[in-house]
């Protein structure tokens, strides 16, 4: 097991073996616990790429990244469903704190690992989820109420 105490490190790991149908085996070999693993196949996912290609309207890789993340998160165990989920909730709170501060003229961001970039790939895998797992999955630790005013504060995201 490596010890990587960068993100950057982590998402790197996660971007070298993206294609593998088995990332999350591989991941899971090199990194300390599956929350790491799931940080790092998330934000490996949270870039300013277009998620089709303008020109020949291609899906892009990250139907790929979003399908395989959510298919590994519903393989855990369901007491894991609610730690990993309860992860990225918090992490799509946080995200959403500074939903539209972003100076309009300048379309860089401090760390392309946040913003619109981290909100879109969170709120998809949750999404998708939502559609595969029981609501019970998502209310172990807060309310079905919060969870969906969660979802409609995404929802409203100005930068989508």
């Amino acid at each position: 097991m490596l010890i990587l105490p960068l993100k950057s490190a982590k998402v790197g790991l996660a971007r070298l073996y993206h294609g593998d149908d088995d990332r999350p085996a591989s991941l899971s070999e090199l990194l300390p616990d599956n929350l790491t693993l799931l940080m790092a196949l998330l934000d490996a996912a949270a870039d300013q790429d277009n998620w089709a290609d303008e020109v020949d309207r291609r899906v892009s890789h990250h139907a790929w990244a979003v399908k395989q993340t959510v298919g590994w998160v519903e393989a855990r165990p369901p007491e894991e469903h609610a730690l990993l989920i309860d992860s990225m909730l918090d992490d799509l709170g946080k995200e959403m704190e500074g939903m539209g501060a972003q100076n309009e003229e300048d379309d860089t961001l401090t760390d392309p690992y946040s913003g619109w970039p981290g909100r879109r790939i969170l709120t998809t895998v949750l999404a998708e989820l939502s559609e595969r797992l029981t609501y019970r999955a998502f209310t172990r630790t807060r309310a079905l109420a919060e969870v969906v005013a969660l979802f409609v504060r995404a929802a409203n995201d100005p930068d989508s």
